[in-house]
């Protein structure tokens, strides 16, 4: 598996935004708006396929938020690579983009379903379960 840093607006941050859509907005019936996307630009974008020139297979967001701690957002694994191990490598790779850039932990808003699959990889929750985009999440933290 290849585990790459993308460009905003590439081709291949497109193919990133329509696997994003088929995971987590499609089966909510939502989709993106323009300022939804705008939010990505300065962001890092990480995606995960086969070979270099192969189809995205998996996807997150490194959002900064101060100088300690960076945002896991918008993580996405294709269906047909669902339960091979390919989000623990996904999550691996981002927390070792974030530590090379010197952050000190990565912060999520996990969803409820998801919440046994970031425990399993070492993240605890912190606060309350709270609605967003109607579903329930937990906000969760890893000290890298």
């Amino acid at each position: 598996m290849v585990f790459q840093i993308i460009e905003y607006n590439s081709g291949e941050y497109l193919q990133m935004v329509d696997l994003r859509y088929e995971v987590l907005r499609k089966p909510l019936k939502l989709t993106f708006t323009p300022e939804d996307l705008e939010k990505d630009k300065q962001d890092l974008l990480l995606i995960s396929r086969y070979s270099p020139e192969g189809k995205i297979t998996g996807c997150c967001i490194l959002t900064p938020l101060n100088e300690h701690t960076i945002q896991l957002r918008q993580m996405a694994v294709a269906d047909f690579m669902r339960g091979k191990g390919l989000g623990s490598e996904l999550l691996n790779y981002a927390e070792t983009t974030a530590s090379e850039r010197m952050f000190s932990y990565i912060y999520l808003h996990a969803r409820e379903t998801a919440i046994d699959f970031y425990k399993k990889n070492g993240y605890t929750i912190e606060g309350d379960r709270f609605i967003e985009v109607g579903i329930p999440h937990f906000e969760m933290i890893k000290k890298l």
